[in-house]
């Protein structure tokens, strides 16, 4: 077995939760609410008080805004999609379960960054495709979308 470098206790933590979020969607059929998905990860995973933490800048708990932020990287690379608080796991996602944790989640920002450079070259042609270049951007987006996840939406 090939002897990976120690992941970040962030990317361990980002591996774990993206994990947990796949297999509740696949165990639901495949799509849920945002906010329903945050309630059962946090029903079946046993949170350190480090993970628990909440950020005092924007009052959000780590471990959410850990994985709304990586979820950026699933979905560029085509294994969730998001749509008014609806989250739904493609079949790619799926396929990709059989990764492992810490492998989908290297899969996923592997492929994050193929869409970003990609993305780079067709600045001038689309800017509002690279919004979500830079970390900052990816944090203004997964801050945003922690919001609408605990909105209460339609058929709520």
């Amino acid at each position: 077995m090939e002897n990976k470098k120690e992941q970040s206790k962030t990317r361990q933590l980002a591996a774990k939760v993206i994990f947990e979020a796949f297999k509740i969607l696949k165990d639901a059929g495949g799509e849920m609410r945002g906010k329903e998905v945050m309630e059962n990860i946090q029903k079946n995973i046993n949170f350190n008080e480090w993970e628990s933490e909440v950020y005092k800048k924007s009052g959000y708990i780590r471990w959410q805004s850990i994985l709304h932020f990586f979820t950026i990287d699933c979905i560029k690379a085509g294994f969730l999609r998001k749509n008014k608080g609806v989250w739904t796991l493609t079949k790619e996602g799926e396929e990709t379960m059989k990764l492992g944790p810490v492998d989908l989640l290297d899969k996923a920002t592997e492929l994050y960054w193929k869409w970003a450079d990609s993305a780079e070259k067709l600045k001038d042609e689309n800017q509002d495709e690279l919004e979500l270049k830079s970390e900052a951007g990816q944090l203004q987006k997964a801050n945003l979308e922690q919001l609408e996840d605990k909105s209460v939406g339609p058929g709520n």
